[in-house]
């Protein structure tokens, strides 16, 4: 599934090669769950320092940066 969400807080790091708006993915394999429109949710991304080779969204657990590496999603949790 590709989502689409918005930053609303950067906990660790900087949004420099990240857009406010994220556009990422989530393979239906059931490790991260599935994300509700409108929910709020904490969602830890970690560099995986590779360049996507692809001029689209890989299918990844993760996202492509402005610089084009490849972000994968560490852990996601619904906010309260």
């Amino acid at each position: 599934m590709r989502y689409r969400g918005l930053v609303i807080e950067v906990v660790k790091g900087n949004l420099v090669d990240i857009a406010d708006t994220l556009f990422f993915g989530i393979v239906a394999s059931g490790t991260f769950g599935y994300l509700e429109t409108g929910e709020v949710s904490v969602i830890t991304f970690e560099n995986s320092g590779e360049k996507n080779k692809e001029s689209y969204l890989p299918a990844i657990n993760g996202m492509v940066s402005k610089k084009n590496e490849i972000w994968l999603i560490t852990k996601t949790e619904k906010k309260k």
